[in-house]
């Protein structure tokens, strides 16, 4: 126990020699919640066999709990739970380093349950 609250101090220890302040208060405009999200996926993957029909893929912003997280090298899967349920998200490096931001999975990596 007394290990894992280190750590969290050095992450925090971390973020704030970087210049980034972890108690900025921000908004984060919400489009979807877990159960809502996962609804709609499975609306895209049955209209997936009907490609007379096909529908665009969900997108849509989600905020929540990190309840849960594996990491597996480039990939991390992480539990988010939202209001009314839980979605496994799948975070893959080369997905979320852009141009403007090639340090983003850095950053990710620093986040924490």
């Amino acid at each position: 126990m007394a290990e894992e609250r280190d750590v969290r101090i050095q992450k925090l220890e971390e973020l704030k020699e970087n210049g980034k302040n972890p108690y900025t208060n921000t908004k984060f405009p919400v489009l979807s919640d877990a159960n809502t999200l996962k609804a709609e996926y499975e609306i895209f993957e049955k209209s997936d066999t009907d490609p007379e029909n096909p529908l665009p893929k969900p997108e849509t912003k989600i905020a929540g709990r990190i309840t849960n997280w594996r990491a597996m090298g480039k990939a991390h899967f992480i539990d988010l739970q939202t209001a009314n349920g839980r979605i496994q998200v799948y975070v893959k490096r080369d997905d979320i380093n852009t141009e403007d931001n090639p340090d983003a999975f850095a950053d990710f990596k620093k986040w924490d349950i």
